[in-house]
């Protein structure tokens, strides 16, 4: 998969020449140098097309009615991204069918995907707060949406809504364009 990856970028004009991409395993993935970068010297080119953008999930009929509702997401730029992905992946033939292919299936190593076991050893910790906050904030995101746009449950459940807002948490940069 990562191969297919990194063919479909290169396919599309972009340059990485001195990065390879590894697979550690189901959950680990990471990009890192194969020869030294000098100073000032470009590291990696990645053309407008092979970037999932947050107008792009604007521009689903969910992001629409999402812009003209007054709906008090958590994380709007990150909800509009969200809702591309879902929607997108979908999609047999979709462009970015190579890249949704290198996404984990599962994020356990991420708090919110953690057992009350495993959380029930961090008792005392003020991470086990954060964590009920974000969850609670992505279950108010998800069911405002299904609210706003029924349909959005045909299209997401819940878990599939977390496990898109921390792939979009752990893998979004901004860029000026």
């Amino acid at each position: 998969k990562m191969k297919i990856f990194e063919n479909w970028l290169l396919d599309n004009n972009s340059k990485f020449p001195k990065l390879v991409m590894q697979k550690y395993d189901d959950e680990v993935r990471g990009v890192h140098a194969a020869e030294e970068i000098g100073p000032d010297e470009s590291i990696i080119e990645i053309p407008l097309e092979c970037l999932i953008t947050v107008e792009m999930g604007k521009a689903t009929d969910i992001g629409r009615a999402v812009l003209q509702s007054d709906l008090d997401l958590d994380a709007p730029k990150h909800v509009f991204l969200m809702l591309f992905m879902l929607i997108d992946r979908k999609n047999p033939t979709s462009h970015f069918k190579p890249y949704y292919d290198t996404l984990p299936p599962t994020l356990s190593n991420m708090p919110i995907f953690w057992s009350q076991e495993e959380l029930a050893l961090l008792e005392g910790s003020y991470l086990l707060v954060q964590v009920e906050e974000r969850n609670t904030a992505i279950e108010n995101d998800y069911k405002a949406i299904c609210h706003l746009c029924p349909d959005f449950a045909d299209i997401s459940t819940l878990d599939e809504f977390k496990w898109a807002r921390m792939c979009v948490c752990s893998r979004n940069f901004g860029i000026v364009v």
